[in-house]
């Protein structure tokens, strides 16, 4: 990461020879754009742990055994914390994305002319199931049993309530689980 910082000077002497030659074929518009990018983390490897305690701030005598603190007031005040491990995380520079009322909403200038458009979701990965897919299709075939399920007078033959839908129950359908896994079956998923 420190060797692509883009706030790195060009002329710093622990760049090494392949990244100072690499720099030297980036155009100056580019550099000065890059300028203003951030470390992105691509993967989280390990998660950071910190260990955290209530009580103030104890004093030089202070043992595990027999605690004492500076002013006798604060054992109960405040919190201390101590990191016990670092997070390990494989990161790139480059912008966050940007989103707005919940849609991407990237200026593909601030990526600079590299970018193609590169951000991913997690459902387009090959092997990944679409979840946010099944959820759509799931709570359309739960519409549509509720509009199938109305009889001439309003109501529901079977009178079923849960989450509030009402649908046509078959017989010795007895709870809400039996219900839901109806209408998987009666809209195919």
């Amino acid at each position: 990461m420190q060797q692509t910082n883009p706030r790195t000077p060009d002329d710093e002497p622990l760049l090494s020879l392949g990244q100072r030659e690499q720099r030297a074929k980036i155009p100056a518009a580019e550099k000065q754009r890059a300028r203003n990018d951030d470390p992105l983390t691509q993967i989280t490897i390990m998660d950071g742990v910190t260990a955290y305690r209530l009580g103030g701030w104890e004093s030089a005598q202070s043992t595990q055994a027999h605690r004492q603190y500076e002013r006798f007031e604060d054992g109960d005040k405040g919190m201390r914390s101590r990191i016990v491990t670092y997070g390990w995380v494989y990161c790139r520079w480059g912008r966050a994305r940007k989103f707005k009322d919940g849609k991407a909403a990237d200026v593909p200038e601030a990526h600079g002319p590299a970018w193609k458009g590169g951000f991913r979701e997690f459902t387009d990965v090959e092997g990944a199931p679409d979840w946010l897919g099944m959820e759509r299709a799931e709570r359309e075939a739960l519409r549509e049993g509720v509009v199938g399920g109305y009889e001439a007078g309003g109501r529901s033959s079977g009178d079923v309530k849960g989450k509030g839908w009402a649908v046509e129950v078959e017989e010795g359908v007895e709870d809400e689980d039996d219900v839901e896994a109806q209408l998987r079956r009666e809209s195919g998923l």
